[in-house]
Formats: structure tokens, sequence, C-alpha cells
């Protein structure tokens, strides 16, 4: 009766799909999502395809970043810093570029959508605010300015961080028409008669696109499908081409042939937000923070929850970034009797209570990890009590309300995110709601931001993940890969993003499908 109910739905938007009666229509790509985008507005978005995927279907970056974490040109044709500070950059754009209304993407056009996301107080405001403005230098030059060095500064033009998708005027015009209607210049751009808010987004082929090698399909159809099960299912039979995996399935969705591709470095754990002990004394003591590292066995976690396409971490990053060493990912080893102890050193030998800003949605799993750390810290006497946001949304808004003392983190990361987006002495964010810091480790990060040679700058990267790791700020369980499962007609999808972590560039998929 759901697949029946499934193949009306679909067929009433005018997708033709397999195991419906009929035969696929190559014309036709069917994403699944396994939950809805909370807008299509960029500058309101979450980072991360598993949210904002209709997002990056409508919308064309500055800068694309691959899958591999090459940063390559889009709209910008060519892009450099001004001087040597790593604080102003020169961005050249393309010409004959159009939004999907026809009209022109100008210099003036870019700058206002810039600074319109930077402005917006969106879920990424924390990066979005490291620019302090984009201005007109000439019909095809854009010049950003950054508030302090920031040598990544290009990555944040790109559709990962969505400060890159240019919003056309119309669309900086059309106030809340902008979260259900898309104002791009990407590939495709959203049929509102064929779409249903919440369940399934059809896109058409834009026709004023600028590189047509990246419209394998006329249309593009994102299915909504919350239950794992019948995503998995709607695969198999055909009623969907790609989507996000879990890792339970991977190795059904491979035996019923379907592509099965591990890409990102992703983080599941907590953030342990409250270091000064505002809300719960015990975790402003340091002991009390590593005891619960050392409580954590994160190779039964990675090994349970993720059946390979995870591996167990200390710290945040992993190899290929910028602040990675192998001391930092394994400082703390599962020792639950080290941790009884150092409860006991700090004075709670009968333990401690803290709350949780926690995950209710099954999104990479969380849920899962969160019980089982839940479980694993209750057994050295850590009691955590869990809240929940009813949403992506809500949660956020929890985690930046300085009430709770740890807030699950689902954290894709680099260097300059970490550095950037979880340090209180440059941004308060919903990773650092309290608005801690280290005074030593800013001044080295923003030394290492100013720094030209990148093995310098790198160095200084790792002492100021190490410091962080010490004074154990986070509660890592597992980096693992964000999973996908693809039909033959997809193509391939790359094995990791490089050092770099963003979301999938979808319309690469929809590029190179049906050449395979």
């Amino acid at each position: 009766m759901r697949l029946t109910a499934v193949c009306l739905s679909l067929l009433a938007l005018g997708a033709t799909v397999a195991g419906c009666g009929t035969s696929n229509d190559d014309a036709t790509l069917t994403m699944g999502l396994s939950t809805a985008p909370t807008t299509l507005d960029p500058s309101l978005a979450q980072v991360g395809w598993l949210v904002n995927g209709p997002i990056q279907l409508a919308y064309e970056p500055l800068i694309r970043m691959g899958n591999d974490g090459t940063l390559q040109p889009a709209i910008a044709t060519g892009w450099k810093f001004v001087g040597s500070d790593n604080t102003k950059l020169s961005v050249s754009l393309r010409s004959g570029v159009k939004f999907a209304d026809g009209s022109p993407v100008t210099a003036d056009a870019v700058v206002d959508s810039i600074n319109h996301i930077r402005k917006a107080g969106g879920p990424n405001a924390s990066a979005a605010s490291l620019i302090s403005g984009a201005k007109k230098v000439d019909d095809s030059t854009v010049e950003v300015t950054a508030t302090a060095p920031v040598p990544n500064l290009p990555a944040l033009l790109t559709q990962s961080w969505l400060v890159g998708d240019v919003i056309s005027p119309a669309g900086l015009a059309a106030g809340d028409k902008l979260a259900t209607t898309t104002y791009g210049a990407g590939p495709y751009t959203l049929d509102s008669s064929a779409t249903v808010v919440g369940d399934t987004y059809t896109f058409t082929a834009n026709p004023h696109y600028w590189n047509k090698a990246r419209q394998a399909f006329k249309r593009v159809v994102v299915k909504v499908i919350t239950d794992g099960n019948a995503l998995l299912n709607a695969m198999k039979s055909g009623q969907v081409d790609f989507a996000g995996g879990d890792w339970a399935a991977a190795s059904s969705a491979g035996s019923a042939g379907l592509k099965v591709s591990g890409v990102g470095n992703y983080f599941a754990g907590f953030f342990i937000v409250d270091r000064s002990g505002a809300t719960s004394k015990p975790l402003g003591d340091v002991r009390v923070r590593q005891a619960m590292n050392y409580a954590i066995d994160r190779a039964s976690i990675a090994k349970a929850v993720y059946r390979g396409y995870g591996r167990p971490t200390s710290a945040l990053t992993s190899p290929g970034a910028d602040s990675y060493g192998k001391a930092v990912t394994e400082a703390y080893p599962y020792d639950p009797g080290k941790a009884k102890s150092l409860l006991a050193e700090a004075g709670y030998p009968t333990g401690v209570d803290v709350s949780l800003d926690g995950c209710k949605i099954q999104l990479r799993n969380c849920k899962l990890v969160q019980q089982a750390m839940i479980d694993q810290l209750a057994k050295v006497g850590v009691r955590v009590h869990p809240e929940f946001g009813a949403d992506i949304a809500t949660y956020t808004k929890m985690s930046l309300s300085k009430k709770y003392g740890l807030v699950y983190m689902s954290y894709g990361t680099s260097p300059f995110n970490l550095m950037h987006t979880s340090l209180a002495s440059m941004l308060v964010t919903p990773y650092n709601p309290f608005g801690d810091s280290i005074p030593e480790v800013t001044a080295l990060v923003r030394k290492a931001d100013a720094t030209a040679d990148t093995a310098e700058r790198n160095g200084m990267y790792n002492r100021a993940l190490t410091t962080l790791t010490e004074q154990a700020w986070f509660l890592p369980a597992v980096n693992h890969d964000t999973i996908y499962f693809s039909r033959a007609r997809v193509g391939n999808v790359p094995d990791r993003y490089g050092a770099y972590i963003s979301a999938p560039d979808v319309t690469q998929f929809t590029a190179h499908a049906g050449s395979q």
C-alpha cells in the first residue's frame, strides 16, 4: 500500500519511475532526501547536502568546491589575494552568465548577494560574518574583504558554505518567497507547480545556464522519504536514483546492485560547550571533561554504528586536514578506570549530572551515537540529561540558549571550520554559545591565519588543536564518512573530499549521470 502511494505521488508530479508500471525516464533523475530542507534560501539554510541538496541544484556558486576538495571556477573565473595578509580577495567574474529569470549576473548582483548573506544571521552566520564586505571594482571584478586574515577565504565563496551561492536581485527583493522559490543561476530551477514543500521538489533545466555540460537531465525530482527502509526500497525498485544511505544498510544496498560510496569527514559526538561551568559547575574542571573523554569507547561505536565507514578519534581532525596529527586523534584511549579516578580527584566520587541539547532525528545515525555515549558516560558516573529540539532550527536555537552543558555534534570540519567557527574569541556559535576562549590559542590561530607558508601555518593549527584537545573542549567519538547509494545511471561518486569538508556537488552527479 505504501509503495502504491509513493508511485501515485510521483506519477502525479509527472515523474515516470521504475516499479510503478512504467519504464525509466532517461530525462529525469530522482534523488532521495531523508529529511526535508528547512528553507530554499541560501542565506538561511544549513550546510550539508542531506539538508540543502535542492539549493545546490538551483544556485551557482562563485567558486565550486569539488568532491576532492579542490577549488574550481564557476561564476568566478579566477581569484587571488590582494597583498600578503590574507584579508582581501580579488574575484574575476565570468561574462555572459545569467540567472534563471534571464537577467545578467553582474558585479553589482554578486556584491549585493554576498552582503545580504553575510548579514542574514542564518545557521552559517559564523562563517559568513568573517566577511566584512564586498565591493565592485569594475564590471568584471569584485573584491571581498575579511574581518581578519582568512587564508581559506576562497573556500567561503563556494557552495559548501552557501555564502558563494549568488542570489538574483529579484530573489533579494522577494522577501519570504526566497524560502520557497529559487532565484539562482544554477543548472536547474524549481518548478513550483510540481513541488509540494516538505515532500517533493521538482527542478527543470535552466535554459540560461552557462555550462550545458552540467545538465545531463531535463528534470531532477527530489523526494523526501524519512523512513530509511522505505528510502532503500525505493532505490532497489528504481524509484530513486541517488540518496544518502544508512551505514547498517550498506551491505544490503550493495547486494542489490547499488553503488555504495563513502564521502566526507564528519564528526559525531558531543561538544562540551559549558567549559567555564556556568550552568554545570563540574564541567568547569578540566579533569571532569577529560574523564568524559576517557569514558568513551570510540572503537566500539565506530564498528557498531558505522560498519567500516567510521574511525575512532579524540580530536576534530583527520588525515589531510591542515591541523592533523596522530597524537591528538589518539589522545584519549578508552579507560573507564582513569575516568572514575579523574572524577574523584576533581571532587566528584559519586559522579556528576550534565544537560544535553540532544539529537532527535536520525540524521547520520546521530541517535545511535548519542545513546551509546550516554550509556558509556553513565557507567563512570556522568549522568546525561538530554532535551530535544523538534527540528534542526529548534536544536540550533536551544544550542545558543546557554542552558546546556553539552551539545550533540554532527559536524563536518576543516581547519578553517574548526578554528574560526568554534573559537569564541572570534565568534559565538551553537558550538561555543558561552563565548569561551583560550587567549594563547586565539593568538596562535590569528598568527597562523596571516602566515603565507603553508607548512608553518599547518604546524600552528596543529598546536592550537593540541591545546584544545588537552583542555577537552570537545567530546568527539567518531570521524565518519557520509555514505550514498546510487544507481548505475548516476555515475561515480569520489571516495573522499580531501582536506576540506563540503556537501557533495550534486550537479556533478547530474552532469555525469547516464554517461556510464
